[in-house]
């Protein structure tokens, strides 16, 4: 008789103290997140008291918060591929052989400009694409509405890959990014319209050939910028992975990888003809690096079979593509990035600029650099 009235008492308590638990586990998580994490533009906005304290570690290896162009995170990606894939449903992003999106009628548009009759309509919504994205109203008009349906819709668990968070993903921010995604689109259409008005033939395939020219440049430079976020990912997973041989050492090559970020990773381009098999690449020297650094990292690329050989598996998914480190060029391009410690400049490259360059570098004080060994695939 006891079993059936206290088993049940004791289900039904516990059933009730779950929520809260739940509940508890997840403000901790929180708490835990929020004490991690880095948000730059909370260091910006937040004058010099919090900005003024001391790191824990005082090596001058934290990431500056006034760095241009910060890696890419899980989180943002997910977000930018979300978007374009919302866009493309709204058919307002070209598809890779399709047509370009049309524009609206230009009476409708006047229209609406004059006394905002017939405005944008989000099931049928069209971009002007001849006119600015930002100063258009048929445009602001037609973003907003974009914008907040896009918001409603991370919100209420749409795209299951994005988690809305409010900090980054509020209706600023996500105006921004529609618009950096709309402009693509813009550019091809603008194209599009001069060749068309181009009375001469002759003058019309010049400008196809320069406007063709000019995309596939963009294209070959988009390459070069995945390919270094996935030299990123792979080194620190290659330092992840072999943490167990030293982990004073790897520790401190991780820190280094992480420090210098996707503008610290050398790019790769194609090594071999248009159309060759297998596809080859090779590296692009960074001109400001010290060779320490890059032997550093050469020797970390060399340790990626290692765990998949000591644990006798195979590697799952596709084949990386064969790789040259020996480059044949140096980037033109590469912006040097600014407070790293002094050694992890290139001696020669350092001392030839000017005083004010190396004051705008503000290089720290020296920060030694490990030597690893090669490792050699059995």
């Amino acid at each position: 008789m006891s079993d059936k009235i206290v088993v049940p008492a004791l289900m039904s308590a516990v059933d009730a103290m779950i929520p809260t638990i739940i509940d508890r586990i997840a403000d901790e998580i929180r708490g835990l997140h929020s004490t991690c994490s880095h948000d730059p533009r909370a260091r910006k906005h937040s004058g010099t008291s919090e900005g003024a304290s001391e790191p824990e570690c005082n090596d001058n290896l934290t990431p500056s918060p006034r760095r241009k162009h910060p890696g890419k995170r899980g989180i943002k990606n997910h977000l930018h591929d979300t978007f374009r894939i919302y866009l493309r449903e709204k058919r307002l992003l070209q598809f890779k052989a399709g047509p370009l999106p049309q524009s609206p009628p230009p009476q409708m548009v006047q229209a609406f400009n004059h006394d905002n009759e017939n405005p944008p309509c989000l099931d049928n919504i069209t971009i002007d694409w001849q006119e600015s994205l930002r100063s258009s109203l048929w445009n602001i008009e037609a973003v907003n509405l974009l914008v907040v349906d896009f918001q409603e819709k991370i919100q209420t668990g749409c795209y299951p890959s994005v988690i809305f968070d409010e900090d980054t993903m509020n209706l600023d921010d996500l105006r921004v990014l529609c618009i950096d995604k709309l402009r693509r689109t813009q550019q091809a259409y603008r194209d599009r319209s001069k060749i068309a008005g181009l009375a001469d033939l002759q003058q019309r395939e010049e400008a196809t050939r320069e406007f063709s020219s000019r995309s596939t440049r963009r294209q070959r430079l988009d390459r070069l910028n995945t390919r270094k976020h996935g030299t990123l990912e792979r080194r620190r997973k290659i330092a992840e992975q072999n943490r167990h041989r030293n982990p004073q050492m790897w520790d401190t090559i991780r820190r280094i990888i992480d420090r210098l970020d996707v503008d610290g990773m050398s790019g790769d381009e194609t090594d071999t003809p248009i159309g060759a098999k297998p596809k080859i690449v090779r590296r692009v020297a960074l001109p400001w690096i010290s060779p320490e650094i890059s032997d550093l990292l050469h020797a970390v690329e060399s340790y990626a079979p290692a765990t998949y050989e000591e644990n006798m598996s195979v590697a799952v998914g596709n084949t990386s593509l064969s790789r040259f480190t020996e480059a044949k060029r140096t980037s033109k391009t590469s912006i040097a990035i600014a407070r790293l410690p002094r050694n992890w400049y290139h001696d020669n490259w350092y001392k030839v600029n000017s005083s004010s360059a190396r004051a705008l570098l503000d290089a720290r004080k020296d920060f030694e650099i490990p030597r690893l060994d090669v490792y050699y695939s059995k």
